[in-house]
């Protein structure tokens, strides 16, 4: 009996043993499982000769492999799609500045022309900034960057009404391309005039044009610096600041022109 028990013991030794070295190696195995991708194939791959069963690992491979194929013929035609568009943009011809030119060269020529021209009249806008403060005699310049605005707001409508007209050739006309070259220009004696004879209305149009302007009061200081205004404006443009109304305090508003910005300071 004592033979009986003591080879008991021992199986049930060995028994605690081997079940602790399955546990170890099956804890072993899941965190190979859970790093290696190759392990966990392996593994996936005996189950599946064992049982006949595919896994999850071969299933969500299969699937991976259809959404890649899927995402792929997906570009191919996006791709090709894409380039059907851009030869068929390129083979548009239309009618620009008479003569035939693909649509994309007129945009891009028209976009080009937009581009030095605002460039050049913002530096422009900028650069004159300083001269229009310049008190009474600035007025020449205001007079002078005005007539520039509104040449180069009538030639950026004149340009985009080109390209309007090559790739729309059936749009009626709107009145915007039009209204804005059929304004004139105020001239410097207009200008002038207009500030002399009611400052008070000028400012006062500015404010509505204008947010943040504030509300002047241009009564007796503006009167009793009149008469120095005017000398200046003699002095500087070598002629009287326009025809003088019958009561001798402001002169009249002179008569409507069209002003040449190019020849803006011996302009009236």
């Amino acid at each position: 009996m004592r033979a009986i028990r003591l080879i008991w013991r021992t199986l049930g030794g060995l028994w605690s043993v081997l079940m602790m070295l399955l546990m170890a190696a099956s804890l072993a195995l899941n965190v190979a499982m859970a790093v290696s991708p190759v392990v966990f194939a392996a593994v996936a791959g005996a189950v599946e000769a064992v049982s006949g069963v595919r896994s999850l690992a071969t299933r969500n491979a299969a699937r991976t492999t259809a959404l890649e194929a899927r995402a792929t013929r997906a570009e191919a035609r996006a791709a090709s799609e894409a380039a059907e568009a851009a030869k068929a943009r390129a083979a548009r011809q239309v009618t620009y500045r008479g003569a035939r030119r693909p649509a994309a060269e007129a945009v891009a020529d028209t976009s080009d022309r937009l581009a030095r021209r605002t460039a050049r009249g913002a530096a422009r806008n900028i650069g004159s900034v300083a001269g229009e403060a310049i008190p009474v005699i600035g007025v020449g310049v205001i007079a002078a960057a005005t007539a520039w605005e509104l040449h180069d707001a009538c030639a950026m409508m004149s340009e985009v009404r080109e390209l309007d007209v090559a790739l729309n050739p059936e749009r009626a006309v709107p009145p915007e391309a039009t209204q804005v070259c059929g304004m004139k220009a105020p001239t410097r004696a207009e200008i002038w005039a207009a500030v002399a004879s009611s400052p008070g209305a000028a400012w006062d149009e500015a404010r509505g044009l204008y947010e943040g302007l504030p509300a002047l009061d241009l009564g007796g200081t503006w009167g009793a610096s009149l008469g120095m205004f005017r000398a200046i404006y003699d002095w500087a443009f070598g002629s009287p600041a326009g025809p003088v109304a019958p009561d001798g305090t402001a002169p009249l508003p002179g008569p409507g022109s069209d002003w040449n910005p190019l020849n803006w300071w011996d302009g009236q």
